[in-house]
């Protein structure tokens, strides 16, 4: 089995998190003997039996895959969904339907990119949530969804049990320079102890948060990125809490290592939190102000060794071995006729 692996989408342009995904996507497949290259797209020799797509192609994209005889799955997060309000994915299912029936196939097909949920041989979905949508935004078939989160190291699954000290954690928004001086600012008000790690924008880094940092020493710090998953995850078992308080509509590679080290975990409310964490995780309104923060962050702080640890994720040997069988499932089956979108 050979399976080829794609994305629209530079990694040199991209967040961390998402390179890291793929990478350790692949990484987990290679572990568990499934050979697995990246698309090269000048190479018109290379073969597969499998497209493993990261995002959403266009629809042409799956007919020129199904005329050369290889499978397709796609993976989409549909993050985009989960940035708005309810009401905006009300609005753009109307659109939808709206679009479909004024704008001619060609268009709908090569620039929206709508049908290759119900073209897909498999629909993997990183939350309950997004396997719903995938189902009643899209049209997919239910029978060929499936829930396939990501995983995290063993460090993080096996790291040893250690006092919980005084500090939450949070990392840093990096996109959201507002947001981070916002809960820093609720930090200070609420007098919660409270580490931000991760990156800073070279732009930011003479900015208004890093100076509320420096300017309140015992309530605040910036420990930049604690880099390897060791520190990491040391990091994690010793933190009081995980405070993870952005708009970003995906479940962060940060938020799911926290999890594995049984971190109580304080989430944007959104939907992709509450599918995947229900009852055992804290919820706050993301935007919110500095005053409204400050309530909800010291009522997280005092509540914090009381509150039940989340979900384990599995490991990344785990999501390899499922998406493993996920490729056999659909190289088994007898390739469907086209289908128009």
């Amino acid at each position: 089995m050979k399976v080829i692996f794609d994305h629209s989408f530079p990694f040199f342009l991209a967040q961390d998190a998402f390179p890291l995904r793929i990478e350790q996507t692949k990484s987990a497949l290679e572990a568990g003997g499934v050979e697995v290259e990246f698309l090269r797209w000048w190479d018109e020799g290379q073969r597969g039996d499998l497209f493993h797509y990261f995002g959403r192609p266009t629809g042409a994209y799956f007919e020129l895959a199904r005329q050369k005889q290889i499978r397709f799955v796609l993976a989409d997060g549909l993050t985009g969904l989960g940035s708005g309000p309810p009401g905006s994915r009300v609005a753009h299912k109307a659109l939808r339907h709206l679009a479909r029936s004024c704008l001619p196939p060609s268009v709908i097909q090569g620039r929206f990119g709508w049908a290759c949920y119900t073209l897909a041989d498999a629909c993997i979905a990183l939350t309950p949530q997004a396997g719903q949508w995938m189902i009643e935004m899209y049209s997919a078939s239910p029978e060929r969804v499936h829930g396939v989160p990501d995983g995290v190291d063993p460090i993080f699954l096996n790291a040893p049990p250690t006092p919980r000290g005084e500090w939450l954690v949070a990392p840093v928004p990096w996109a959201e320079p507002r947001l981070a001086l916002d809960l820093a600012e609720a930090a200070v008000l609420a007098r919660t102890p409270l580490q931000f790690v991760g990156k800073v924008r070279e732009e930011d880094r003479d900015g208004p948060f890093l100076q509320r940092v420096r300017d309140n020493p015992s309530l605040l710090r910036y420990e930049g990125d604690p880099g390897n998953p060791t520190a990491r995850a040391s990091n994690y078992r010793q933190a009081r809490g995980f405070v993870g308080c952005t708009t970003e509509a995906s479940l962060s590679p940060s938020v799911l290592e926290a999890a594995a080290c049984a971190c109580p975990l304080l989430l944007a409310d959104g939907p992709w939190a509450r599918s995947a964490f229900g009852e055992s995780a804290r919820f706050c309104r993301i935007p919110a102000s500095a005053g409204c923060l400050a309530g909800i962050l010291r009522e997280f702080y005092d509540a914090a060794p009381g509150l039940p640890a989340a979900p384990r994720p599995p490991s990344w040997i785990e999501v390899g071995r499922r998406l493993k069988a996920l490729y056999e499932t659909v190289l088994s089956r007898p390739l469907p006729p086209r289908v128009s979108p």
